[in-house]
């Protein structure tokens, strides 16, 4: 017996498939037709009106003619013939030497009644031969078919359902990393008012996702420049505990450029901005400070500031500029780390707004 791949075509003679289709259906013949018997409780890949096979196999077993697998008969007599011939009596040449035809009228145009006939067939021949060492491969090629079924009946769908997806991601991405649209989003989350002050607050640690950070450098270079300019009584440090502590970190470089390091005071972080806000309003009023300049990362800037106005607190923070202030330039591509950071704060401050924070 021999077999040969086909080509579908429409009533007009055009491909019914396309090229991948074509190609797809031609690696799963060739792969389920090297597995035999067991090949085709998954898939049927002899093509009937290719068939060439001798007179005395054929008057051997017969088509069966039970009316419940009316279309799909061929695939009862191959299972028939795999399970009492050797594969090697059988070949499949590799070429399409066949063309069939689809028809609004075929027998076997509806896929789904197609399917559940060839179930049918599988499922009689499996427990008549009680051939459970494949019961892996007798389910898998049921859950094949019907999911076969279900993609021919909502292809449509998919289809449809897909190109949103596809418009859906495209369109994010441009949105959020080609556009200026995360500029516009990040512009309302930072404040500042750049007024001297007695003392110089620094909240590290902010605006940086990862565990150790450059946050703090930068916060740095900041104090650096209003130094330079003012003349504080003291300087208040909170940072991270990473590597090495970043308020460590910076109270070594502030006394390093000439400040006493007698007036340069730690504070622990204890989590949420309010709360370090609190801890930090406490210090400034034991030390009698009145003002003091404000110096965190840009985006947590308009977060703090409404925290402070909300607690009246009756010292007067001045948030001080960064030298990474957002809004000196308007960017046109973000990185996930910047958008993340953009993303925490905008939903950060809709959830203190709930929580009457701000």
């Amino acid at each position: 017996m021999s077999s040969t791949l086909c080509t579908y075509i429409d009533k007009k003679g055009n491909l019914y498939s396309g090229f991948f289709t074509k190609y797809a259906r031609k690696f799963i013949q060739n792969f389920v037709f090297k597995l035999g018997l067991k090949g085709l409780y998954i898939y049927n890949p002899f093509i009937l009106s290719s068939v060439i096979i001798k007179k005395n196999i054929l008057t051997k077993y017969f088509f069966d003619e039970d009316k419940f697998i009316i279309g799909v008969a061929d695939l009862k007599l191959w299972l028939n013939i795999l399970k009492n011939n050797p594969i090697n009596q059988i070949s499949l040449i590799n070429s399409f030497q066949v063309k069939i035809r689809r028809r609004d009228d075929s027998m076997n145009i509806n896929y789904t009644q197609a399917s559940t006939r060839a179930i049918y067939a599988v499922s009689n021949f499996f427990l008549h031969h009680k051939d459970y060492k494949n019961f892996y491969l007798f389910v898998l090629g049921i859950l094949f078919r019907a999911l076969k079924v279900l993609y021919k009946l909502f292809y449509s769908k998919l289809k449809k359902f897909f190109s949103y997806i596809v418009i859906f991601l495209f369109s994010f991405y441009f949105l959020f990393f080609v556009s200026p649209f995360p500029w516009y989003i990040g512009k309302s989350l930072v404040k500042y008012d750049n007024f001297n002050a007695q003392a110089l607050v620094i909240l590290s640690g902010n605006g940086d996702n990862d565990y150790i950070n450059t946050g703090y450098q930068r916060r740095y270079l900041d104090a650096k420049i209003l130094l330079k300019q003012n003349s504080y009584k003291k300087i208040i440090l909170m940072g991270r505990d990473q590597g090495i502590p970043e308020y460590e970190i910076l109270r070594s470089l502030i006394a390093f450029d000439g400040f006493d390091k007698n007036n340069i005071i730690i504070l622990n972080q204890v989590g949420s901005t309010s709360g370090n806000l609190e801890l930090i309003h406490r210090k400034l009023s034991d030390e009698k400070i009145t003002s003091f300049n404000f110096l965190t990362a840009p985006y947590h800037t308009k977060r703090s500031a409404l925290i402070w106005k909300k607690n009246n607190y009756n010292i007067n923070m001045f948030i001080a500029n960064n030298i990474d202030n957002p809004l000196t330039i308007r960017k046109w591509n973000y990185t996930y780390k910047e958008l993340k950071v953009i993303f925490y704060e905008f939903v950060a401050i809709i959830y203190n707004k709930l929580q009457n924070k701000i």
